[in-house]
């Protein structure tokens, strides 16, 4: 450790508190299916709803989550199987890295 060391800012963990909210897909890498717009809502008590929008219709999926370190854990229970996404922040959006396909999301406004 340098002199300097102690005045750097230390890199904190992602926290299931800082992902309370509803987000909204910016843009996705490879072919994400995202219709006509996604939308993700983490809930304090666990809950997990994420909506594809498609014209006038929207599939939505009521999932669970925890966070392990900068994993999101999530599984649907109508179809159980847990799945893990790296999770971080750039620039104030959302970055989920599923299997080396990312994608940005966004805080909806006033939340």
């Amino acid at each position: 450790m340098g002199i300097f060391d102690i005045f750097r800012k230390k890199a904190s963990l992602p926290s299931e508190i800082t992902l309370h909210g509803k987000w909204i897909l910016v843009r996705a890498e490879g072919d994400l299916e995202t219709g006509d717009g996604v939308q993700m809502e983490f809930q304090p008590n666990g809950n997990l709803i994420y909506t594809i929008r498609s014209g006038e219709k929207a599939q939505i999926m009521k999932m669970v989550y925890r966070v392990e370190g900068n994993q999101l854990i999530s599984n649907q229970p109508s179809v159980p199987r847990e799945e893990k996404t790296t999770f971080t922040f750039e620039d104030g959006l959302l970055v989920l890295d599923f299997a080396g396909t990312r994608s940005w999301f966004n805080r909806e406004a006033g939340k």
